[in-house]
């Protein structure tokens, strides 16, 4: 998950850079959120989470995602 978040950031500075020259903007921050498949997800989530203004239950995210990896499975194998 850590990896893949690295790699979205590395992934998405072109954006970030395009959007400060656009919008005449000071700074613009990339925050990843990457959720695991299985639900996993990064230490930072909290803290990604308090830089958004929103409250994330790790708890509901993850049985959302193993859920729907759950029907996706379910739907391969009939």
């Amino acid at each position: 998950v850590t990896k893949k978040e690295e790699e979205n950031v590395n992934k998405y500075q072109d954006l970030r850079l395009e959007i400060i020259r656009l919008w005449s903007l000071r700074q613009v921050d990339i925050i990843p959120v990457v959720v695991g498949a299985l639900g996993a997800v990064s230490r930072n989530i909290e803290r990604c989470s308090e830089k958004l203004g929103v409250a994330i239950r790790v708890e509901h995210i993850q049985k959302t995602v193993l859920l729907g990896t759950a029907n996706i499975i379910r739907r391969t194998i009939q």
